[in-house]
């Protein structure tokens, strides 16, 4: 027998740290779904889409926060004519609406279908973890990640012109409501949008396609039924309902105080509580659907 044999010492050994529980891991989960979403650790062409769109929604606070600093610093206060052409949180709330659908659209299904087509699935759920804490923690990411970009911008112009006020308990008085309505209506958008992407993402592997279906759905498919629900015809106006596109509109002008303007569900005869009712059953459906489709997958 050789006398050269050694030991190798491969340094295995038991885990000695903190035992974090489930809520580290859900935390955990969480945490890699934002990573994705931006990017982070992937090559430089998957961060570029998602960090442009942050760059935009940021830049346009910033500018419209700027001028409202201007012209306060101008003239020593904000003018009623001068206040009138600058957008305020309601036309800038439209404008966010349509920058998180297109970062829902495009980033979204890859918080969910990676997992599912590299068969990391199983792997995650062979963990201390049932499915409704996975699918938790993706809800909290997708919040945490849309909400900012329809939220932070909205903060940062209340304290802009919060910033130029001669009274500023006036305008807290004046302006106060918006801290509330803002949250509000941009959670009625993310619970709309939200229960699209998760039927799309949860049946289809392919995020190009996933992506493709929610846009079709949401940009195609429900202003159709819209315009189909102001046929003369017997029962086609519920048809409106299904225009889900024009719920977060109908409940951004509720929430805002707004005129109602000129919509299939107003034309329908459909008062602005039924866009929060369909929203709501939406947002049931769609979770009893994707958890019963993921515990199958468990």
């Amino acid at each position: 027998m050789s006398n050269d044999a050694i030991i190798v010492d491969r340094g295995y050994r038991t885990w000695g740290g903190t035992r974090g529980g489930i809520r580290s891991i859900r935390w955990a989960i969480t945490v890699d779904t934002l990573r994705r979403a931006f990017g982070l650790g992937r090559r430089a062409r998957a961060k570029i889409f998602p960090w442009a769109l942050m760059a935009l929604a940021s830049l346009i606070a910033l500018v419209v926060t700027g001028l409202y600093i201007a012209a306060g610093t101008v003239t020593g206060g904000l003018p009623p004519d001068l206040l009138a052409q600058l957008p305020g949180h309601p036309e800038l709330f439209g404008l966010y609406s349509a920058i998180a659908l297109v970062f829902v659209a495009v980033v979204g299904p890859g918080m969910l279908i990676p997992d599912r087509r590299d068969g990391t699935l199983s792997l995650i759920l062979s963990r201390p973890l049932t499915v409704m804490d996975y699918l938790w923690a993706k809800a909290l990411a997708f919040v945490l990640v849309v909400g900012a970009i329809q939220v932070v911008p909205q903060l940062v112009l209340w304290i802009g012109r919060a910033a130029v006020t001669n009274d500023f308990l006036a305008y807290v008085r004046e302006a106060g409501p918006v801290l509330w309505q803002v949250p509000v209506i941009s959670a009625a958008t993310i619970l709309a949008q939200g229960a699209v992407l998760v039927l799309a993402a949860s049946w289809i592997n392919r995020t190009g396609i996933a992506a493709a279906a929610f846009l079709g759905t949401w940009a195609a498919a429900a202003p159709v039924m819209g315009e189909l629900s102001r046929l003369d015809i017997p029962g086609f106006r519920f048809l409106a309902l299904g225009n889900l596109s024009e719920h977060a509109e109908i409940i951004s002008r509720w929430v805002f105080g707004l005129p109602m303007g000129v919509s299939s569900m107003r034309s329908a005869g459909f008062d602005p509580w039924a866009s929060a009712v369909v929203l709501l059953v939406l947002v049931v459906v769609a979770g009893i659907a994707v958890v019963h489709r993921y515990r199958g997958l468990a």
